[in-house]
């Protein structure tokens, strides 16, 4: 893998921001510099760039090849879910790495790989394995993926949930609501005992909170935290940080990005405070963005944490 090279080149002259949105962060005021949020972007060849970014008053990142997931990113491959690294630190250092792709024909599948068969490519099993989970939806625009075993599409003009992904018996539609077909984006926010937080935009330029409750009915509830000028991103990306969540809205026509916090979401609308940070210093060549997640168990037991 190539050396990380930093960039902190100021374009914010040259990017739409969403007007109304947000009160950008005075260079006077405190950095975070302690949240992250890392995720590759794939141009239609498959090829990706790793970003990691520090989310800050600039923020900045670092950039660089990311060929961990070459071959799973095929001209056919329309959406990308979250890539996940699975790390077990007491009975290793092992890992496992997965992914979910979904492809134009309506098929969305399950990749997976040990770490191991990364480091050490004469391993007995170096390649990555893939499956197919689900088959015969209507256009996906985007994934997101709960905790490991659920995930959740956009569809034609559905938002559907699925359980068990990942199960050698395939995964299990647990939910479809319709009338989706003016969302956009769609990303977790963050995963919870109770519930699955997501966070989606729409083509008039909502940014909404979807609040999916863990139960076997599938009853989203939705709130808007903001209600225009959002429709400039087709991609986001989230990232837990304490109390807040780091937000990154991508628009891949023009691979111009910025860089948010949400506050609390106690009593979630248009009055949950959205701080703007700035752009994203380098550009976002591609239109395929996952979300890294790493995913720790400090004990023997199967508990993963999300860092």
């Amino acid at each position: 893998m190539k050396p990380a090279v930093v960039v902190s080149l100021a374009i914010a002259t040259l990017l739409a921001i969403p007007a109304g949105t947000a009160t950008a962060a005075p260079a006077a005021e405190p950095t975070v510099g302690t949240c992250e949020v890392a995720f590759t972007a794939f141009d239609t060849t498959g090829d990706g760039v790793r970003h990691s970014l520090t989310v800050a008053s600039p923020p900045t990142t670092t950039t660089w090849r990311d060929d961990y997931l070459d071959g799973l990113i095929t001209p056919d491959t329309v959406a990308v879910g979250t890539y996940r690294v699975h790390e077990y630190v007491t009975i290793g250092p092992k890992a496992d790495h997965s992914i979910a792709t979904a492809t134009g024909s309506g098929r969305i599948y399950r990749h997976h790989r040990h770490w191991a068969a990364i480091l050490y490519p004469s391993s007995p099993d170096p390649h990555w394995l893939s499956e197919v989970a689900v088959r015969g939806l209507p256009p996906v625009r985007a994934l997101a993926e709960g905790d490991a075993a659920t995930l959740y599409t956009l569809d034609g003009g559905n938002l559907r949930r699925f359980t068990h992904f990942g199960s050698p018996t395939g995964a299990r539609s647990a939910g479809i609501k319709t009338g989706f077909s003016t969302y956009r984006g769609l990303t977790l926010l963050r995963s919870e005992k109770s519930r699955d937080l997501l966070v989606a935009t729409t083509t008039r330029g909502a940014l909404m909170l979807i609040e999916v409750p863990r139960t076997a009915a599938f009853t989203p509830k939705f709130s808007a935290l903001r209600t225009s000028t959002w429709q400039v991103y087709d991609r986001l990306v989230a990232q837990r940080c304490g109390a807040q969540t780091s937000l990154v809205g991508i628009d891949t026509r023009t691979g111009r990005a910025q860089v948010y916090t949400i506050g609390a979401l106690k009593n979630p609308g248009t009055s949950t405070t959205i701080r703007r940070w700035g752009p994203v210093p380098h550009p976002v060549r591609g239109t395929l963005v996952a979300r890294e997640s790493y995913l720790r168990a400090d004990d023997h037991d199967a508990a993963l944490h999300d860092w």
